[in-house]
This record gives structure tokens, sequence and C-alpha cells, in this order.
């Protein structure tokens, strides 16, 4: 099997209900449920991000994203990092703006 790193960075601004959409966004099967989920996983970790360490929090909930399923028509799917075809990954956050929380998130997968 030919397996292909997958490279891909995207920004998150802020602490509000729309700063996952991105993430979501890099898996097809989810860009249709990206808005709901986003919002979803903000309500979830909201009083952690102004209560403890941002980067902390931020690394929590993007765990929290990749272990999340969508129904679709007829399957249930994970998200691509967490899928059978990803055999790997890896997410380097990098701070752009502490005091705004502006990061950016390169993140590098290994599919089959």
């Amino acid at each position: 099997m030919k397996t292909q790193l997958n490279t891909i960075k995207i920004d998150i601004n802020g602490i509000n209900e729309k700063m996952f959409i991105e993430f979501f966004n890099i898996d097809q099967d989810f860009s249709d449920v990206a808005k709901k989920y986003s919002k979803q996983v903000f309500n979830l970790y909201c009083d952690k991000f102004y209560n403890n360490i941002y980067l902390d929090v931020l690394k929590e909930s993007l765990k929290h994203c990749i272990n999340m399923k969508n129904l679709l028509p007829f399957e249930l799917t994970n998200f691509i990092l967490n899928s059978s075809m990803c055999i790997d990954y890896d997410i380097n956050i990098i701070c752009i703006n502490k005091e705004e929380h502006i990061y950016s998130c390169v993140i590098s997968y290994l599919t089959n």
C-alpha cells in the first residue's frame, strides 16, 4: 500500500463558536456540519478557555474534535485523523498573537 503525507495549515482566531470550523473542514465528510460541530466544541470548552491556559485547552479541544463522528446518510464516519485511512498524525500549534488568541496549526498526517 502506498502512503501519502498530507500537510495542512489552518488558523484559529480568538475564543468563539466559529474557531473550529476551519479545522473540521479538513475532512470533506465534516464540511457540512463544521459550523454545528464547532459550536458544540466551543460550548463544551468555553469556560475552560477563560479559566485555564489557552494553549492547553486548545490542544484538549482539538483532540475532542478528532474523536468526533459524523452521521452521514448511510454510515457513521470518523474524523479523518481518527479514521482507518490515517496511519499517524501530528499537530503543531504556533502562537501568532497571545493576547488576541490567534494561532496557526500545522497538521501533518499519513494516509493509506
